[in-house]
């Protein structure tokens, strides 16, 4: 749980602005505490991220499901933003814990993971963003900048 001393990021607060039209209802304060629990880094070791927010997105309503997967993926958009490689890694991978085939949310994976000099996995999220879009410009460009690393 979170505690008092610890405020819920702002991202995970119960009023939700979603980019995508076609994001669920905005998330409670039920949804909003599970996931802060998930991605409070206090709570986690980087042997169990994956796991830990599998889990968490078990314990979502299934109406909150696309709603959590969308603060996810901004608070990911905003790591990005700010250089913050391995955050981004985990939130972009809270996403695809809940909906695999994102090719976007892949895409963006991947180039954090090209920024972390992690090329073998960036070329992986590549690849399987070109799998599932096959027009996906942005999905080509990341598989041949992983390609060279």
């Amino acid at each position: 749980h979170t505690s008092a001393s610890s405020p819920m990021p702002a991202a995970l607060a119960p009023k939700v602005k979603n980019r995508k039209p076609s994001a669920g209802p905005q998330l409670d304060a039920e949804v909003a505490e599970i996931l802060s629990d998930a991605l409070d880094p206090r709570n986690k070791s980087a042997d169990t991220y994956n796991e830990d927010i599998v889990e968490a997105f078990k314990r979502v309503p299934k109406e909150n499901i696309e709603a959590a997967a969308a603060v996810c993926r901004d608070m990911g958009n905003e790591a990005v933003k700010s250089e913050r490689w391995e955050e981004a890694v985990e939130h972009y991978t809270s996403v695809l814990s809940a909906y695999p085939h994102d090719h976007e949310v892949l895409a963006n994976r991947s180039l954090a993971l090209l920024s972390l000099k992690r090329g073998p996995e960036a070329l992986q999220d590549a690849a399987l963003c070109v799998t599932l879009k096959k027009n996906f410009a942005k999905g080509y460009y990341r598989f041949g900048c992983a390609l060279e690393e």
